[in-house]
């Protein structure tokens, strides 16, 4: 029932989130939680315990910082919108809010809910989570392999043994990653179909289609062709900024 509907803005930081609930009568809740798995679910436990099991929630796309909460609460039955921050800018500097706090961002984060009813997200497939979760996995080790060849430089020979080691074990996890991730998508057939036609398109290998899997999925983001091709760097485009010519 549309009386029954709650309007919740959460501003979301590395270590916290800041919470808003706009009541139907019109009065404001907050609380803040812990931004961890543990955090999350004392969150809809509060919510489910306060009655307010109808709400449309506003969060603000700020990476990975949001999207465990945002699926949470999505998987918990809520209406979720994940909004550009610069929407929000530009709808508090409207409302006159020039005071930037983590609680005043949660409560603009309500009202602009309530005011512009943002379109509900989706959150991602759970396979789609899994990949993603793997492919930042294996971004990581890989930026920390560059770290270690780098010290190799100008490390001194009592360091070396322990760089070496660090190099091997290194090496031998990004290749069980790559199986595991060449695993998960083989299981499915939907996702084996889309990653080998991503791969028939010259200059996309497995690892490529890969991160594209993670983040496009399983769903039709795309209207045509060439909106895909530019997102996955596959088309020239002009750029102009500044000073660059």
């Amino acid at each position: 029932m549309e009386h029954e509907l709650h309007y919740i803005g959460i501003d979301t930081a590395k270590e916290k989130l800041d919470v808003d609930v706009l009541r139907p009568d019109g009065r404001h809740r907050t609380k803040k939680f812990a931004n961890t798995t543990k955090g999350h679910d004392e969150l809809v436990s509060w919510l489910k315990g306060h009655k307010i099991d109808h709400a449309h929630i506003c969060i603000e796309a700020t990476g990975t910082y949001m999207e465990p909460v945002a699926e949470c609460l999505y998987d918990a039955g809520y209406i979720v919108s994940v909004i550009n921050p610069a929407l929000g800018k530009a709808f508090a500097q409207s409302e006159g809010l020039r005071n930037k706090t983590d609680t005043v961002d949660a409560r603009m984060l309500a009202e602009f809910c309530r005011q512009k009813r943002p379109a509900a997200w989706e959150a991602p497939h759970p396979l789609e989570r899994a990949l993603r979760a793997l492919v930042v996995r294996h971004q990581a080790l890989t930026d920390m392999h560059t770290q270690e060849l780098n010290r190799t430089e100008t490390a001194r020979e009592v360091q070396r043994p322990s760089i070496d080691a660090h190099l091997l074990w290194l090496e031998a996890e990004l290749k069980r990653l790559e199986k595991q991730i060449k695993d998960l998508t083989d299981d499915d057939p939907d996702m084996k179909h889309r990653r080998k036609l991503l791969e028939s398109i010259p200059g996309i290998g497995e690892k490529t289609s890969a991160v594209l899997l993670a983040y496009i999925g399983l769903k039709d983001r795309f209207a045509h062709a060439r909106q895909f091709a530019a997102f996955a760097g596959l088309t020239p485009r002009r750029y102009e900024s500044g000073s660059s010519v």
